[in-house]
């Protein structure tokens, strides 16, 4: 990744972390693209917070197999989503032992 696309990557996070710190909510729109983690589980690496689970839709990695996210910026989970520092995803179910 370049040093312009990673600064674009930051600028798009911090817009959006914005957005969100002034009551904005993502729309279905919003979300229509974004892809699906399911089965997933809040992970701390190296002290920064993220989601792994089984990731379809995605634009660059493989489908349906166990993804980690990048740094976790705000989830909803009620409302079924979550921002990282990449993007948008969809919440499905969280991994439940039970399944």
């Amino acid at each position: 990744m370049t040093d312009e696309s990673e600064n674009q990557r930051a600028r798009d996070a911090y817009r959006a972390l914005d957005q969100l710190s002034s009551g904005y909510m993502p729309t279905e729109s919003d979300l229509s693209s974004a892809p699906l983690i399911e089965d997933w589980v809040f992970v701390r690496v190296d002290g920064v917070v993220m989601l792994v689970g089984r990731v379809t839709g995605h634009p660059t990695l493989k489908s349906d197999k166990l993804k980690r996210t990048s740094a976790l910026l705000a989830i909803d989970e009620k409302a079924g989503w979550a921002l990282t520092y990449s993007r948008y995803y969809r919440l499905g179910a969280r991994y439940s032992k039970e399944k």
